[in-house]
């Protein structure tokens, strides 16, 4: 049986279109070195291609299964 369910009958109606519209001001994407980027105000992350994480804010918490580098004025270790 052919499934005729189209990708906008299931897009939800009740979207919340001035939120999306902010989000999206947030997120940047660069196709040429496959790089996402979401910034907030002093807050930035970025997802590198390669598997390489970026965090930087005024204050960073980390969590990581592997090697953690950091580099900051101040370093508070629990």
């Amino acid at each position: 049986m052919k499934n005729t369910k189209t990708p906008a009958s299931s897009f939800p109606l009740d979207v919340d279109w001035e939120a999306l519209s902010a989000l999206s001001k947030l997120i940047r994407y660069d196709s040429l070195t496959k790089t996402l980027t979401v910034a907030n105000g002093k807050a930035r992350i970025v997802l590198d291609g390669n598997g390489v994480i970026w965090i930087e804010g005024k204050r960073v918490v980390q969590r990581a299964d592997e090697d953690l580098s950091v580099n900051a004025a101040w370093i508070r270790l629990n």
